[in-house]
């Protein structure tokens, strides 16, 4: 089953890129929602159904990843779901985060807390270079910022911890997580970014794959 969830996620990755490549609504409306359960289910038999405390948090934040992709998809309609989409990825980070954090017995920032420096002065340093255009969205996004920088150090606190292989997937899905929100953000407040949909689909959907890839490798 597994290998039918991934060609699946491959047909449903194509058929989200040509929506946004051809600014198609109906394409979107098809293949988005279906990003988040097929990545779910395949996760899900990856692993046999052998549901870990890991695993169990890792598909709590993949569904609310999957209403925070309705809540987006649909804020065209309403601006205000914006906030809401905000809310349910900063739910689904919290949760990635608490599953990344399951099988710490020796904390990879007690040996390297060099290496988490950049990715404090990235979160300190974007949110500083957003902050004059964010008006009435300081407080929230202040706070996604806070927590998907935790996310990415949470993943990099796994190294050592864990296999080498399920440590490299997650901690680039966590990379690729920051770089498609950060788009998001540069665009919605700062400018308009060529084809910016389609990078940030791009980057969202290659880093919930790796985060799933690596989960089942862990």
């Amino acid at each position: 089953m597994q290998k039918i969830f991934k060609i699946a996620f491959i047909i449903i990755f194509i058929g989200q890129i040509a929506g946004r490549w051809f600014s198609s609504p109906l394409l979107d409306y098809i293949f988005k929602p279906l990003i988040m359960p097929c990545l779910a289910l395949y996760l899900y038999f990856s692993v046999q159904g052998r549901l870990s405390k890991f695993i169990k948090f890792i598909i709590i934040g993949f569904v609310f990843s999957w209403l925070g992709d309705i809540a987006l998809m649909l804020e065209k309609f309403n601006s205000q779901l914006f906030l809401l989409g905000l809310a349910f990825f900063l739910v689904a980070h919290i949760f990635y985060i608490i599953a990344f954090n399951t099988h710490i017995q020796k904390p990879f920032f007690q040996e390297k807390p060099l290496l988490f420096v950049p990715l404090f002065l990235y979160g300190i340093g974007f949110f500083y270079f957003l902050y004059p255009n964010l008006q009435g969205f300081t407080i929230p996004v202040l706070l996604y910022t806070i927590v998907i920088t935790a996310m990415a150090i949470f993943a990099l606190n796994r190294k050592n911890n864990v296999s080498l292989l399920s440590f490299k997937l997650i901690f680039r899905g966590a990379l690729f997580f920051v770089l498609s929100d950060s788009l998001i953000a540069l665009n919605k407040f700062m400018l308009q970014i060529p084809y910016n949909g389609l990078w940030v689909m791009l980057t969202y959907m290659v880093a919930q794959y790796l985060i799933a890839e690596g989960s089942k490798q862990n």
